[in-house]
């Protein structure tokens, strides 16, 4: 009854040790909230970016960082591509290295399915100037 009593009380400091931790963020992934685009680091623009990605929100990606009109029309256009590409290659691997850019950085490329995110340091913040296929 002893031994029963003790693992009883260890079981329940346990459940209320593990209950009293503060809740973490994900260090990756969709987060609750934005970003702002005009004072976002690039590292950050992307993680929002691939979490708008991951969401299917082609429209979101379009009003936050496209650059410019025909940014959004190519967004648009590639946005099924982008999103396969994500999926083989995974651009959350290219955060890291965001945070060396200073005025262009590119997601993707020849060897990540040909598909290329160019993004630029604007005025307004960064933004993803061209979206392209070199092949």
């Amino acid at each position: 009854m002893k031994r029963l009593a003790t693992a009883s009380l260890a079981l329940l400091i346990s459940a209320v040790l593990v209950s009293a931790e503060p809740a973490t963020q994900p260090t990756s992934g969709p987060t609750s909230q934005s970003v702002d685009p005009k004072t976002a680091t690039l590292p950050a623009a992307i993680e929002e970016f691939v979490a708008l990605l991951e969401k299917d929100d082609a429209k979101g990606v379009q009003k936050r960082w496209s650059a410019d009109e025909k940014a959004s029309k190519e967004i648009a256009d590639l946005w099924e591509r982008m999103q396969g590409a994500h999926k083989t290659y995974d651009y959350r691997k290219w955060v890291a290295k965001a945070a060396e850019a200073t005025d262009k950085f590119t997601i993707g490329g020849h060897t990540f399915g040909h598909l290329h995110v160019d993004w630029s340091k604007t005025a307004d913040g960064w933004r993803i100037g061209h979206v392209w296929v070199c092949r």
